[in-house]
């Protein structure tokens, strides 16, 4: 059963009601890992629910609170191992880090998840360090940018 946050939501933009449910809602998973960067993570999380997506924050090492790159723990809201049973989402989010983005290169069930949200058209949203991953699993460097359908702004890269 997929129901780690996912309520009905209304809100009032101006004069206009906004109602989402489970049924008409985006859904994406933010991955967390220890050495995450905490404000890319909070603040992404943060915004997608305001806008009425379903967010899963899906802990790399379980459902224990994650250690970030600043010392804030978080609590994830499911283990990744639960939050894939719930997919597939609109958009996975990787948050940088440098200590999470290694985490995440080095975790065979993210390599998948982004293999398999490349090869069917949905949204990778990969923050600062976080699309170090993105690369290292689904593209093969040097990636020519300019002749590319990617809109990229990157982090260093090396």
């Amino acid at each position: 059963m997929c129901s780690f946050n996912f309520i009905h939501k209304t809100r009032l933009y101006g004069l206009r009601r906004y109602s989402t449910t489970m049924s008409d809602a985006k859904k994406a998973v933010v991955l967390l890992a220890p050495g995450s960067e905490e404000m890319e993570a909070v603040i992404t999380i943060d915004v997608l629910r305001r806008a009425g997506v379903n967010v899963t924050v899906a802990g790399l090492v379980g459902k224990e609170a994650t250690k970030c790159s600043r010392d804030v723990v978080i609590v994830p809201d499911a283990s990744l191992d639960e939050a894939l049973k719930c997919g597939p989402f609109d958009a996975v989010i990787l948050p940088g880090g440098l200590g999470g983005s290694e985490c995440f290169c080095s975790s065979p069930e993210v390599g998948k998840l982004l293999k398999e949200q490349e090869s069917a058209g949905r949204i990778v949203a990969a923050i600062c360090a976080g699309e170090k991953n993105y690369f290292y699993y689904v593209k093969v460097l040097p990636l020519d940018v300019i002749n590319s359908s990617y809109f990229l702004t990157c982090y260093k890269m090396r």
